[in-house]
């Protein structure tokens, strides 16, 4: 089955490539001194000055489109035609905030606020807020009329100006479990009755509002190697485990931290590359991988890295818009330590801005 969709792609590009040196051949011969001045590729595009010519092409490389097998990498089906992302990444001077990971941002008109929670808990939680991104001031949040306490916290937008929190480790919460609350200034939370999803896997979750409407938990797998799956929900409130993993691991790493959002009518997640040795984490640092997709459950990988921070573990990323579609990019770092040894940490944070 694979060779035969292999030989179907290499028939459909000869053939791609012939009709383009077949035009280029009659640009000569009819004396256009400045085609055949050209390089091989840009005589190649020659192939659209004739609409016959033109229309063939398109729909030889439909049908090479067609016949793609997929692959490896983290990109198949639907996502295969997507290109990987491609930024540069330049780092913030100094650090944004001393002690804590799993930055996430709130964007509450004119201010974003920052929540940073613990990985076991009840614990306190560190909330500040911003107006350059950069600099960042005390603030304070409330459960229920408490101080806010717990974890994993992911934030998306309701109407009427409203705010929905997703969080773990609360005051009597459960394990892996994901529960949520609502309000209306990014503070002052409500909870909202029952549980969000039970999953004996579930760690770090995020949840984002998806293009074609509804939502998707996006979580670290565990138990095992881990690696990043998801589970959509068409209201927010009750998620469906969706099939597979988004990002798996292999013998040499893992996966952890997922944090998605919506570029240009696509997907961007950051995520945690965690070394490992026979599916088991070694002390080496973790970095900080891009990937995209179309639809949010087929990913295609950067080509390496974007953050790597020889102080030591870069984890927990998520993103802030800035102008002409670059990110500000916070992430937490466990200091001189391994990802899963944690030990001193701090938030820290960097440009993204594409590369055309």
């Amino acid at each position: 089955m694979a060779s035969a969709c292999i030989s179907r792609v290499l028939f459909l590009r000869r053939a791609l490539f012939s009709l383009a040196s077949t035009s280029a051949a009659r640009a000569r011969s009819d004396g256009d001194v400045r085609s055949s001045a050209r390089s091989p590729a840009a005589r190649r595009l020659a192939v659209t000055g004739s609409p016959r010519l033109k229309a063939l092409g398109a729909a030889l490389f439909a049908a090479a489109a067609a016949a793609s097998c997929g692959g490896g990498g983290g990109s198949t089906g639907a996502n295969a035609a997507l290109q990987p992302p491609s930024y540069s990444f330049a780092a913030d001077a100094g650090v944004r905030i001393l002690g804590g990971v799993g930055p996430v941002e709130l964007v509450v008109g004119a201010t974003t606020y920052m929540y940073l929670g613990g990985f076991v808990g009840p614990m306190p939680v560190k909330v500040l807020s911003t107006s350059d991104g950069v600099n960042f001031t005390p603030a304070a949040a409330t459960l229920d009329g408490a101080p806010l306490a717990g974890g994993w916290f992911s934030f998306v937008s309701l109407p009427a100006g409203a705010f929905r929190m997703y969080y773990g480790f609360g005051p009597n919460s459960l394990p892996n479990t994901l529960y949520s609350a609502t309000s209306h200034d990014g503070l002052t939370w409500t909870t909202e009755p029952g549980t969000r999803i039970v999953l004996n896997s579930i760690a770090v979750p995020k949840v984002t509002a998806l293009l074609s409407g509804g939502y998707r938990v996006y979580y670290t797998t565990s138990g095992g190697p881990t690696g990043i799956a998801s589970a959509t929900s068409a209201d927010g409130l009750t998620f469906t485990p969706d099939a597979g993993l988004s990002l798996s691991p292999a013998p040499s790493y893992m996966w952890g931290d997922p944090n998605v959002v919506t570029r240009g009518g696509a997907y961007l997640m950051s995520a945690t590359q965690v070394p490992a040795s026979n599916g088991q984490p070694t002390q080496s640092y973790s970095s900080i991988w891009l990937a995209s997709s179309n639809d949010g459950l087929n990913w295609t990988l950067a080509a390496g890295p974007v953050v790597v921070d020889p102080a030591g573990s870069p984890v927990d990323s998520s993103f802030a818009s800035l102008a002409n579609g670059a990110l500000r990019i916070y992430y937490g770092l466990f200091i001189g330590a391994a990802a899963v040894g944690g030990g001193q940490s701090e938030v820290k944070s960097g440009v993204l801005t594409p590369m055309m």
